[in-house]
């Protein structure tokens, strides 16, 4: 430990380097309100404390202690966020709607080691930053990074709430990429009769799960999460409840689909509709069983664009597709899939060209031309 040539701070020289010269950890004293001498670690160079960092920290003790503010180490420290992950995550265990394996995978693999043994006011836009661009050299897709900050976001927002934290939450400051993974593949008639006869083959489970998402556009969560209670097979109806945008809404039920849910719903007497084999319970993910089928019916043959691979999200928006080369208004559109708002709807627009060219013959109509010009009084009389 070395003094400083200002007053009150030290400074310990380490072996190991930091931009080509000897990293430095700087350290203040002062005397508290009893006049016991206290000492408190500011930081190393490598985080990014000087020597004014330093001086200006000592400062703000002393003028703590003249004025009787409470001082740092008085105060009641903040909360680790990996106790507040994990109570986030046993959270989710708990709730039965959801399932917290992706946040889980996530936070194990991008989160833990950074930010696990940090209180919440120790973590940084800088520390965000640094996990981000992290990410991104693994080559992680935008869609990855938006999750895992928006997972520490989701963990931080929690602790607020709960009154465990009354700072702000750094997320806000981060500029969260937005990837380009808007769907762009969706399956032809034939396509989608052969991929559930083979599914059928292989998992009436999946086979099922794949028929509500291709004719009524469900999500795969809001599948895994239907209830006997939820179905109305008298009135051909499902209840989607709690979705993914928070506005419950109602699904409708083609022949197929009743018969299916019909005979699940006397299986399953009370509860989910769709079971984990292994545990019973709500299930996570989508089994391998529908990739496999997938593959061998070669639909992602020579597919690279990951927005033109057959996915199970492939089914809703094969859903969108078809409303709309039939010609359904985008409102319909919007409200049979849950979007909510018309934004995300807008992309099913080029799809129906019997619309817009029917526009254009009805305006042809009226256009009736003499001598070349339109006559304005047909148009204004239309």
């Amino acid at each position: 430990m070395e003094k400083t040539n200002s007053p009150g701070v030290y400074q310990y020289i380490s072996k190991r380097l930091y931009r080509k010269k000897p990293d430095a950890c700087y350290y203040i004293m002062y005397r508290d309100n009893t006049g016991k001498v206290c000492r408190e670690k500011v930081g190393w160079l490598s985080e990014k404390y000087t020597l004014a960092d330093a001086v200006r920290i000592r400062a703000e003790r002393i003028h703590a202690v003249r004025h009787g503010d409470e001082l740092p180490k008085d105060k009641t420290k903040a909360p680790l966020f990996g106790d507040l992950a994990s109570s986030y995550l046993a959270a989710l265990e708990a709730d039965k709607r959801t399932s917290p394996a992706s946040d889980q995978s996530r936070y194990d693999r991008y989160l833990k080691e950074p930010l696990a043994a940090k209180q919440l006011d120790q973590i940084t836009v800088e520390d965000l930053e640094a996990i981000k661009n992290n990410l991104a050299s693994l080559g992680r897709s935008a869609q990855t990074i938006r999750h895992v900050l928006a997972l520490v976001r989701r963990i931080i927002n929690r602790a607020i709430v709960l009154d465990k934290w009354t700072g702000s939450n750094p997320v806000k400051k981060i500029k969260i990429p937005r990837p380009n993974n808007a769907r762009l593949r969706f399956l032809t008639y034939d396509e989608a009769k052969s991929l559930l006869a083979a599914l059928k083959a292989k998992s009436v489970l999946v086979h099922d799960m794949a028929l509500l998402a291709l004719h009524c556009g469900l999500r795969l969560g809001e599948i895994t999460a239907l209830t006997v209670s939820d179905i109305d097979i008298n009135n051909d109806i499902i209840h989607i409840l709690d979705p993914k945008n928070g506005e419950s809404r109602t699904a409708y039920m083609t022949s197929e689909v009743k018969a299916a849910l019909k005979a699940r719903a006397k299986k399953a007497q009370a509860g989910l509709l769709f079971v984990d084999r292994k545990n019973h319970g709500q299930i996570s993910d989508m089994s391998h069983t529908f990739d496999r089928v997938v593959a061998d019916l070669g639909l992602n043959q020579a597919v690279t664009d990951r927005r033109h691979k057959v996915v199970f999200h492939t089914l809703r928006h094969t859903f969108g597709s078809w409303l709309a080369l039939q010609g359904e208004s985008p409102f319909v559109i919007q409200k049979l899939l849950g979007h909510k708002t018309l934004t995300m709807t807008e992309r099913y627009s080029h799809l129906a060209p019997s619309q817009m060219k029917r526009a254009v013959s009805n305006l042809e109509s009226v256009l009736n031309t003499t001598n070349g010009k339109p006559d304005t009084n047909a148009i204004l009389n239309d």
